[in-house]
């Protein structure tokens, strides 16, 4: 053991599963970037459970498949592109055959509309390994309901609208008041 790159290899078993890993998550994320949908689904589990942002929990390949072709096809999509960009925050925990993992992204929503949104999410996710290979069975993403460019303008009329209530409720109490003297 005189080469340093040996105690390395030697400190995580897991090593090679998590190299396997890396290579998962590059491949999901260019078919992403590249909206090439059809090529993620070799490395998701058939029964695979995807929630994604808008907490829609979407079941097997054909409800992703479904959940895609509203997202982007037809006359009521929603969206014309999108990118991510994720880091993975911490290692994964490995429970046998299964790991679980984390990651925060940036991910870039293109909407039909015209608009652009960054968004910085975070998720988290389990993979199985089958033989060889490691396959996605779950994932679920979230951003801050109050600190998201999308939600932003719904938070900023929500504060707006409480002062104004607020300030009202004043001068109506204080209105009241001098009434009865």
């Amino acid at each position: 053991m005189g080469n340093p790159s040996d105690a390395v290899l030697l400190a995580d078993a897991h090593q090679a599963d998590r190299e396997a890993l890396r290579a998962l998550l590059r491949e999901i994320v260019q078919a992403i970037n590249d909206q090439q949908w059809e090529a993620i689904y070799p490395a998701l589990d058939d029964h695979v459970v995807v929630t994604l942002m808008d907490q829609v929990p979407l079941r097997g390949h054909d409800g992703l498949r479904e959940y895609l072709a509203w997202l982007f096809r037809g006359a009521n999509s929603v969206l014309t592109g999108i990118s991510c960009q994720p880091v993975i925050d911490a290692p994964a925990t490995f429970h046998g055959d299964t790991a679980v993992f984390t990651l925060a992204s940036t991910d870039r929503f293109t909407f039909r509309t015209g608009r652009e949104f960054a968004v910085r999410s975070t998720w988290s996710g389990v993979v199985v390994k089958k033989g060889e290979t490691w396959t996605l069975v779950s994932l679920h993403g979230g951003v801050s309901p109050f600190d998201n460019p999308i939600s932003a303008p719904f938070t900023r009329m929500l504060k707006v609208g409480i002062g104004i209530a607020g300030a009202a409720g004043g001068a109506l109490g204080w209105l009241l008041g001098r009434r009865k003297r």
